[in-house]
């Protein structure tokens, strides 16, 4: 079963990966370099923007072997991430924290405060896997259903 944990850029990151490649084949084009390099340099730049675009975090879980990985997917075919074996899964668990962001511009600066939700599938005592999180617990319970029913484990919420 594969879990998809959050994308592991923002959105400004994304849009710069999209700017890159769609303004990548004519930047290369005027450049004043035999055609094979601006090729090898379009792909590298078209690489950084796909990463960019589509790399995302996943959990992936193997009930039957007793084995997970977290990993880094791009297309949500390419994997990176080595599996690891647990024993038994004992809960998920919905933790509370608080967020602070500082924003600024010269003299003038405000924090933003804000609370946010955490899930974590809790593999051991000493080992537990991050699955997401979310401003809304409500959102969070509804992601995290299909691993609950999956894995045949409670969800505690400590949130309270």
């Amino acid at each position: 079963m594969k879990v998809h944990v959050e994308s592991l850029f923002l959105p400004q990151f994304k849009i710069f990966g999209a700017l890159i490649i769609l303004f990548g084949i004519p930047g290369f084009y005027a450049l004043p370099v035999p055609f094979i390099f601006k090729v090898m340099l379009w792909l590298i730049v078209l690489g950084i923007g796909l990463f960019l675009l589509a790399g995302t975090q996943i959990l992936e879980i193997n009930k039957d072997q007793k084995q997970y990985r977290s990993a880094v997917s791009l297309f949500g075919w390419i994997n990176f991430g080595g599996w690891k074996t647990y024993l038994s899964p004992e809960n998920i668990f919905i933790k509370q924290s608080r967020t602070s962001q500082r924003m600024g511009m010269g003299p003038i600066e405000s924090t933003v405060k804000s609370v946010v939700f955490d899930a974590y599938l809790k593999i051991s005592d000493s080992e537990k896997i991050y699955v997401g999180s979310n401003k809304s617990k409500e959102r969070l319970q509804r992601k995290i259903e299909p691993l609950k029913v999956y894995l045949e484990i409670p969800i505690l919420d400590l949130s309270e």
